[in-house]
């Protein structure tokens, strides 16, 4: 992952900032020891991997920012506890 460009300012939708959350999300497949290898190259000084239950992501932070990417759905069971909710009503929608 070379060039890692986030605007830590914009608030709203950024093609810039989608495609680095993009490119975290991929690091978040790789092997902790590649991907930590990659965040640092990147700028960021802290990387965390982790592995809860069936949740796997990392965390990367710098001074600016910190920046945590989970692994998508990609198992069958994952889906169906993807799948596995109720809808309600409630005040915030």
């Amino acid at each position: 992952m070379k060039n890692f460009e986030f605007n830590t300012a914009e608030y709203g939708f950024n093609l810039i900032n989608a495609l680095g959350c993009a490119r975290a999300s991929l690091l978040a497949y790789k092997d902790s020891v590649v991907a930590e290898r990659a965040v640092r190259r990147c700028g960021f000084d802290r990387f965390e991997a982790f592995n809860r239950d069936q949740h796997f992501g990392i965390v990367m932070g710098n001074a600016e920012m910190v920046l945590i990417a989970f692994r998508g759905t990609d198992e069958l069971a994952d889906w169906r506890n993807n799948l596995n909710i109720l809808f309600k009503r409630s005040p915030l929608g």
